[in-house]
């Protein structure tokens, strides 16, 4: 505690830094730099960082850092594994992984720090995360591709949810609800040939899911309830809007600039509006559902008991 650095690691392989504590240390708590396959694992840090740089084949897990700059900094780095630590109240960022490739963060909690989880980088996997009452919540960033967030992440912050910049990423399984600021969203999709998939999207600020300046993305089978707009894309051409529920939104889908995008199946009751078009062409709208229908043979139900009565008072005058 106290000092400069708590532990650093240089050039090192095959080494474990378990169960230790250091805190109020001035540049860093646990440092590695250029090293491989080692394991960083149950330490306690109050007010400064994990940090790796240049550096392979590493297990981050089980550690708490609290209310530091940046809970754990990861640069330069691949085949990380990331799991089961705890970073709240970090000024700046609970978890931030820069140029960082072909990596897994899985179980981690991030809670009430400046953002929750930043990501720069290619072929990594996010699931299981629990990232609330964050700035916001996590930031794919662009030329960050091939990504998969997938598997229960639960993102729910006072900002916006998770949103990708980069391409070709996978966001599905997700419950992205509850970023309250007034111009959040849940998912926001501004990169090209992404895929949201099956995703809770709900009760957010402007959009359950946000297709901003993105193209050939594809928006399948989301429920984004209770926003302003349930999905909205904004300058965005040749997405695939399909199997969508938004209900009680003020507009159920919202297209502004946007060409030539499919938008089919979707089940949109109750909203204010339930498709708006402004300054777009080209757009194809086929087999959305706006409202409900009546209970099949109701009508004739109805139509049925009438005869019923009428033939029973006929048939009381006809005895008279």
């Amino acid at each position: 505690n106290n000092n400069n650095g708590g532990i650093t690691l240089f050039y090192g392989s095959n080494n474990t830094i378990s169960g230790n504590t250091a805190n109020n240390n001035i540049d860093f708590g646990i440092n590695l730099f250029e090293t491989n396959d080692n394991i960083v694992s149950g330490n306690f840090l109050t007010n400064n960082s994990i940090t790796l740089k240049n550096c392979s084949h590493h297990i981050i897990s089980g550690n708490n850092v609290n209310k530091s700059g940046i809970g754990i900094y990861i640069e330069i780095c691949d085949n990380i594994n990331i799991s089961e630590n705890v970073v709240n109240e970090n000024g700046e960022m609970g978890i931030y992984l820069g140029n960082v490739n072909g990596s897994t963060i899985l179980g981690n909690t991030a809670n009430n720090n400046g953002g929750g989880i930043s990501l720069d980088g290619d072929h990594n996997i996010i699931s299981g995360n629990t990232i609330n009452n964050n700035g916001f919540g996590m930031d794919i960033l662009e030329n960050s591709d091939y990504n998969n967030i997938t598997g229960n992440n639960i993102v729910s912050n006072d900002g916006y949810g998770v949103g990708i910049d980069g391409d070709h990423n996978i966001i599905s399984d997700n419950n992205v609800s509850y970023n309250i600021a007034p111009n959040s969203f849940g998912i926001r999709l501004g990169g090209n040939y992404n895929n949201a998939s099956v995703n809770n999207a709900s009760n957010n600020g402007v959009s359950g899911i946000w297709v901003d300046g993105g193209n050939n993305n594809t928006v399948l089978g989301n429920i984004a309830n209770n926003n302003t707009n349930g999905i909205q894309l904004l300058d965005s051409d040749n997405n695939e809007i399909s199997e969508n529920t938004a209900t009680d939104n003020e507009y159920g889908i919202h297209l502004e600039e946007s060409n030539y995008n499919i938008v089919s199946g979707n089940k949109l009751i109750g909203n204010d509006v339930c498709i708006e078009e402004v300054n777009c062409e080209g757009n194809i709208f086929k087999n959305n559902k706006c409202k409900e229908e009546g209970i099949p043979g109701y009508n004739l139900y109805v139509l049925l008991g009438i005869l019923s009565v009428v033939a029973i008072v006929l048939s009381k005058k006809i005895k008279k």
